[in-house]
């Protein structure tokens, strides 16, 4: 099996691993939903950037392209933003647990 990663800043990937951890030891789930929100949203939010407005910048695709990659990552993340949180509110504790171990598998400390 093959994944596709992206580097996280330290304090963000600490805190999803944090999030993840207590959302598998706790009992009581629903006290974890508000920092799964911000968790899930600091990962779309650094996931776009790297796949999509990086190489943009990178590549020197002009003024046009970045404008417009710009403006969908733009209009993504505010969706993103808008939409997890009413998703998340509804999750049984299954659903949540599920997510924190999705979050503890792609979330991996890369010793170089």
């Amino acid at each position: 099996m093959y994944k596709v990663k992206f580097p996280l800043p330290e304090q963000i990937a600490n805190d999803a691993l944090e999030c993840a951890n207590a959302i598998k030891e706790s009992e009581n789930i629903e006290e974890y939903k508000p920092q799964l929100i911000i968790t899930i949203n600091d990962l779309i939010d650094q996931g776009l950037s790297y796949f999509f407005i990086r190489p943009v910048n990178e590549g020197n695709f002009g003024f046009v392209v970045k404008n417009l990659v710009g403006l969908s990552i733009k209009t993504s993340k505010k969706t993103a933003t808008a939409l997890v949180p009413r998703v998340v509110k509804k999750l049984d504790k299954a659903q949540v647990v599920y997510l924190a171990n999705f979050i503890l598998d792609i979330v991996d400390e890369v010793v170089e």
